[in-house]
């Protein structure tokens, strides 16, 4: 009889036992793909026929070149190029800069000068009621010239916008001072002869009061034009250099020390004057430039030694001997450019002055400080019976009669006075004749 014994188990309570969580790796979750390709990539083996065993396949190596760039080699002469280039951006822009700044103060300055005109023409409005203002204004305008007339030199290469507003200011500037100065512009001279360069060149001109009388020193004969145009050539084998009126004739002189009496269409006999380096003590290369005629005693004026020379009248067209007319202590006319006799004798110096002298003694010297400025001068005039001086500026195209006290009277200016030669004066004053080249012009004042 077999027995089963049982034990009775009682239900305990159930445990469950998780495993441990493992780290995370990428190399054991890519491991299989790896390995996998490998597989793929593993190199074949190929059966050769005739052989026993396996060959392997070699497959060329991809070599891929290494590029050597070559590190640039510059020569003496490239980096002395490239430097130069170098300078010149920066020269240029360094440039710019100073340019910018420059016209800054040219605009400053412009602006400037703005403010004096607006002044002078203020003083302008008021000159019926304050004529004092008139000389004001005319020197604030003369100022203003100058200040912008070296503005006025170099504005063609500054900005146009500028350079337009430098060119209007400054015609406005000189529209007023030609009023204030009195220069009258003549756009077409009135001609009264003009000569045949066939016929007779003159180079200098006289007058009798009422013909006008025209001469070379490097031609012969003499060609005489009346106030209605008629014309003349008077023929004589001379050369005149100088020649003035002298009582109702004309006086020419012959070098180095000759005269001749032109009087009623006829030449008379030559003369000969006494000659200066005879006198002790004077040069003996005495040279007459200038010859001027008062109660028909002959002044001479010789340039380089600034001596004036006088030959006082006698009677029938004889004059005694030369004599030193300025006084020895007195300031000689060195370099003097002409010179004209009324009882005074006034001296056109080469610095565009006039001195005046008195008994041989120098009284005073005129500054002529009158617009245009004055450049150089080459003739004065004037007589007795005038009021006014008459001086002869070529380079400016322009004739001016000045008070003698230096006053301007009037200016008369051309482009047509382009080759200003000589003039001759009326003798009331009233008619101003012009040699310019070929051409004789008339102004009726």
């Amino acid at each position: 009889m077999v027995i089963f014994l049982s034990k009775e188990i009682l239900a305990k309570k159930r445990e469950t036992i998780l495993p441990q969580p493992k780290e995370f790796s990428l190399k054991e979750v890519f491991s299989p793909i790896v390995n996998y390709f490998k597989k793929l990539i593993k190199k074949p083996r190929l059966r050769l026929l005739g052989f026993g065993g396996q060959a392997k396949l070699k497959l060329p190596k991809i070599v891929i070149p290494k590029i050597i760039v070559p590190k640039p080699k510059l020569t003496k002469n490239q980096i002395i190029i490239l430097a130069l280039i170098f300078s010149l951006v920066i020269g240029f822009f360094a440039t710019r800069q100073e340019e910018k700044q420059q016209l800054e103060i040219y605009q400053n300055n412009l602006n400037q000068i703005q403010e004096k005109v607006n002044q002078a023409e203020s003083f302008l409005i008021l000159k019926e009621t304050k004529p004092q203002l008139v000389v004001e204004a005319n020197s604030l305008l003369k100022e203003s010239w100058e200040e912008i007339s070296p503005i006025a030199k170099i504005a063609p290469n500054l900005p146009s916008d500028f350079s337009n507003q430098v060119f209007a200011l400054r015609d406005k500037i000189s529209k007023n001072l030609y009023q204030l100065n009195n220069l009258v512009e003549i756009s077409e001279p009135e001609i009264i002869f003009e000569f045949n360069p066939k016929d007779f060149v003159p180079q200098k001109m006289v007058s009798d009061g009422k013909n006008l009388y025209f001469f070379s020193p490097y031609s012969q004969n003499l060609f005489k034009v009346n106030q209605t145009g008629e014309s003349q050539l008077i023929s004589i084998d001379k050369k005149f250099n100088l020649a003035t009126s002298l009582d109702g004739s004309i006086l020419f002189s012959l070098k180095p020390n000759q005269v001749i009496i032109f009087r009623d269409e006829q030449f008379g006999e030559i003369i000969s004057l006494e000659t200066p380096g005879a006198v002790g003590g004077w040069s003996p290369d005495f040279n007459f430039n200038n010859l001027f005629s008062y109660r028909s005693n002959l002044y001479f004026l010789d340039k380089k030694t600034g001596e004036i020379i006088k030959y006082p009248y006698l009677k029938n067209f004889e004059w005694g001997p030369p004599r030193l007319w300025l006084d020895p202590e007195t300031k000689k006319a060195i370099d003097a450019k002409s010179l004209a006799v009324d009882g005074d004798i006034w001296i056109l110096n080469k610095v565009n002055s006039i001195s005046r002298y008195r008994a041989g003694k120098l009284q005073e010297t005129l500054k002529l400080d009158f617009f245009p400025y004055p450049k150089e001068f080459s003739k004065i005039f004037t007589l007795s019976g005038l009021s006014y001086l008459y001086i002869l500026e070529p380079i400016q195209k322009r004739i001016i009669i000045l008070t003698k006290a230096g006053e301007i009277i009037k200016q008369f200016q051309s482009e047509k006075f382009d080759n200003l030669l000589d003039f001759s004066i009326s003798q009331d004053g009233k008619i101003i004749w012009l040699l310019n080249g070929l051409k004789v012009y008339q102004i009726n004042l």
